[in-house]
């Protein structure tokens, strides 16, 4: 299973840095550019959620072939675990300048599953995964936000310093 999903990462990471994957990249961040190149916006839309549909699909079957069986409730709760992931893994890795991009993802994801995992065998009822979820999302943002803070501090402290050196300076100029 791991190296499906290794072999799957480095396949994205690899077509992401094609023109068409960085045309996806741009169509998402600023679609108007895509629009005035010439290129249809809704084409790479579409072609983009056939990409991701189709990773989709490969992780539902992987699942299938795991649990040896496949009901229509499987999905249930996936968004708020990929969503968990996600943002737990951009919380804690993004420090980390060897963790980019879809890497983040896994290792969110894989660090998810192991909190899931420490839940479970602390004794709570599989029906609490949703509240640890949310608790874990809230944790990962609240961490997220406190180091963006602290960051935001140093750069309004450093500010205000060099404000006030050339604003000295400006008055000392004057007197002379």
């Amino acid at each position: 299973m791991a190296c499906i999903v290794l072999a799957t990462k480095l396949m994205f990471d690899l077509f992401m840095k094609t023109k068409f994957g960085f045309l996806i990249k741009v169509t998402g961040d600023n679609p108007t550019l895509v629009h005035t190149l010439g290129v249809s916006t809704g084409m790479t839309k579409i072609c983009a959620l056939m990409i991701s549909n189709a990773l989709v699909a490969l992780a539902g079957s992987l699942m299938a072939q795991y649990q040896g069986f496949s009901d229509i409730t499987m999905g249930n709760g996936i968004i708020v675990m990929g969503l968990a992931s996600v943002i737990f893994g951009e919380a804690l890795c993004k420090r980390f300048k060897f963790f980019k991009g879809s890497t983040i993802v896994i290792v969110g994801a894989w660090l998810y599953q192991i909190v899931t995992t420490i839940v479970l065998q602390c004794g709570f009822a599989p029906s609490d995964l949703k509240l640890m979820s949310a608790l874990i999302i809230i944790a990962a943002l609240t961490f997220s936000t406190q180091k963006l803070n602290t960051k935001n501090k140093r750069k309004v402290k450093l500010f205000q310093k060099v404000q006030l050196r050339g604003c000295t300076n400006v008055s000392n100029s004057k007197s002379m």
